[in-house]
């Protein structure tokens, strides 16, 4: 495991500090989480495919080396899938 830490009082305020910040970013994510699950089930109640918005944010946010290797990737894919005769 981790290293142990000596105890003191300000050790102490620390730690009840850094405790208290975790709690905090957790509950942000179940808050951010719930959100997102109710934005999913709108997407789909509009009739939109929640898989596709959810790779195109994907793509949004990849850098264009991310995106020249993913292209380049699917290009490879379908073609070995022309050769298979997959499609």
């Amino acid at each position: 495991m981790g290293d142990v830490v000596e105890m003191g009082h300000n050790t102490d305020q620390h730690l009840q500090s850094l405790v208290q910040r975790y709690d905090r970013v957790k509950d942000e994510i179940d808050v951010a989480n719930e959100a997102l699950k109710d934005l999913k089930t709108e997407i789909k109640s509009l009739g939109y495919d929640e898989r596709a918005i959810a790779e195109i944010v994907k793509v949004q946010r990849m850098t264009e080396d991310q995106r020249k290797k993913r292209d380049a990737l699917e290009q490879m894919v379908h073609l070995y899938g022309e050769q298979l005769k997959l499609w």
